[in-house]
């Protein structure tokens, strides 16, 4: 296969216009890179609309990136908010594809890592939409939360969600989720231990999503990932970027249904949380 040669000066000579390298005028054979980076760039603006609400709001204390999960909300109340942020591409979430890929799973296993305690609050938030069909991916997001918008029929969703769990747990080993044996194919057949179904019932109730939060255009800018902005340090506060993974520039659409998240106690040294004294 022949290679394509790039003269960097044929292009400039004579020209009035300021010099731009010809190798910016080629495309290059694949671009993986910058749309990974993208993902990252994703997962800090939402984390930045966190950040940016100390400016105005009292309640939350800090932003922690990539702790539990990509970022965590602490609010001074002693609550924490575990955040897993999903970019996708796809047309819609089915419930599950929510738990194979979509950060349901996860969340299950770090809130249950936290001892399910009671200052430990959970939200996905996720640019793609959620399966409008029946009992499915949106039915989820309208049963889960402190304050339901739908509640006929949520024991059934516990149960179903307790299946698509099981069924990721023997691809995806996640020490809070148990082995169910045998493997069957259909989601249905498998069967919810009562004492997992409650588990999971009581994780609905913590748990928030958000969707269509925002899209994004072509990947081009790497920065840092933890943000913190401290109410402590005077009423306008004080901003700090930390550098880390990356991410990419882009122009952002929010939604209005999107919500600033609420919660987040601190770790013992076994790895238990507690509210902040």
């Amino acid at each position: 296969m022949g290679v394509g040669v790039v003269d960097v000066l044929a292009d400039s000579v004579g020209d009035p216009e300021p010099f731009v390298h010809p190798i910016f005028q080629l495309r290059p054979g694949e671009d993986s890179g910058s749309e990974t980076l993208g993902l990252y760039r994703y997962q800090a603006e939402v984390a930045a609309q966190a950040c940016l609400a100390m400016l105005t709001q009292d309640v939350i204390d800090y932003v922690v990136c990539e702790w539990h999960e990509d970022f965590v909300i602490a609010f001074t109340n002693g609550e924490v908010e575990l955040v897993s942020v999903k970019h996708s591409s796809r047309t819609q979430w089915t419930l599950a594809d929510l738990c194979k890929d979509g950060g349901i799973a996860h969340l299950f296993d770090r809130w249950s890592a936290c001892g399910r305690a009671s200052n430990v609050r959970l939200r996905l938030t996720t640019n793609a939409p959620l399966s409008p069909a029946k009992d499915n991916a949106s039915t989820l997001a309208r049963m889960c939360g402190p304050d339901p918008e739908l509640t006929v029929g949520r024991g059934a969703m516990a149960k179903s969600l307790s299946q698509h769990l099981l069924k990721v747990r023997w691809k995806q080993p996640y020490d809070s989720i148990p082995e169910v044996l045998p493997e069957l194919r259909k989601v249905g057949d498998i069967a919810a231990p009562q004492e997992f179904t409650e588990q999971v019932a009581a994780f609905m109730a913590v748990l928030e999503i958000d969707w269509g939060w925002c899209r994004f255009g072509h990947a081009t800018w790497r920065a840092g990932v933890v943000m913190t902005l401290s109410n402590r340090q005077g009423s306008a506060g004080r901003a700090r970027l930390v550098c880390g993974v990356g991410g990419r520039s882009s122009r952002s659409r929010s939604r209005s249904r999107s919500a600033v998240p609420r919660g987040w106690p601190t770790p013992d040294g076994r790895g238990r949380f507690s509210a902040a004294g």
